[in-house]
């Protein structure tokens, strides 16, 4: 027996496919202008470590609490969506790079080549490299914190969550 698909299973198929397309698409670009340009996908899962990625960047501390396996792409074409009241930074649901990159103004500028020297900017904002871990838990565990207080489904509020080792 086939089992009916809801509108509303529907509705929220189709706002995840048109979200992931429009993360894909910088600068309002078609899928045809992409596949000639070779547009860079949205990395499923990252680790994040500044002192390996970026060891140009000065004063960052010893990399003691990395974070492994992070689902990047589920963060930015899911998890992120319509959940910008709980960020500490301003994004949309059609670029929602800036809840964590919060000086991107395209994909583009977050690739490999940028990345480096945009994480410096918003480290120097934050007070230094130095700052670092204070900067990733006002981003990212404030967050979390802040939808588990409004009963919200959310991610790790506790270092282990994050911090596996």
């Amino acid at each position: 027996m086939k089992k009916k698909t809801s509108i509303k299973t529907m509705v929220g198929f189709i706002t995840v496919v048109c979200a992931t397309a429009m993360l894909c698409l910088p600068n309002g670009s078609t899928a045809a202008d992409n596949a000639t340009k070779g547009a860079q996908k949205v990395p499923e899962t990252v680790d994040i470590n500044l002192q390996k990625q970026c060891p140009s960047i000065p004063g960052l501390p010893a990399d003691k609490k990395d974070v492994k396996g992070f689902t990047h792409e589920k963060h930015a074409i899911q998890y992120l969506l319509g959940k910008e009241k709980f960020s500490k930074y301003h994004y949309t649901d059609q670029f929602t790079c800036t809840a964590c990159h919060t000086e991107a103004k395209s994909q583009e500028a977050i690739t490999e080549d940028g990345m480096c020297a945009s994480i410096q900017e918003e480290l120097e904002k934050a007070g230094g490299a130095q700052k670092m871990s204070k900067f990733f838990h006002n981003t990212c565990k404030k967050c979390h914190a802040a939808m588990k207080k409004a009963g919200e489904k959310t991610g790790p509020t506790s270092c282990k969550g994050c911090h596996k080792r």
